[in-house]
């Protein structure tokens, strides 16, 4: 009997962002205090682009609310091929 399923892609999204500052760690902090990702991924001129890169998959059962069965899967371990 099949159950339904959300799985979740974890996935590496490379986002320029153009700033001047004195250091790297200073360009990093302000970024950091000034950047809303959420709309940076949703604005199409962001140059925001998937890196091809899957880190892990979350998956949740839909009859389980409390998500004491949620699973997360290493995308690098998780490559199975089936026997034949």
């Amino acid at each position: 009997m099949s159950q339904k399923y959300t799985v979740h892609i974890m996935a590496v999204v490379r986002v320029p962002v153009k700033v001047s500052a004195s250091t790297h760690q200073e360009a990093i902090k302000l970024v950091q205090n000034n950047v809303k990702l959420s709309q940076v991924l949703n604005d199409a001129t962001s140059g925001a682009a998937f890196t091809d890169e899957i880190i892990e998959y979350i998956v949740d059962e839909a009859s389980d609310p409390l998500h004491e069965r949620t699973r997360r899967y290493s995308a690098k371990r998780l490559i199975r091929r089936p026997r034949g």
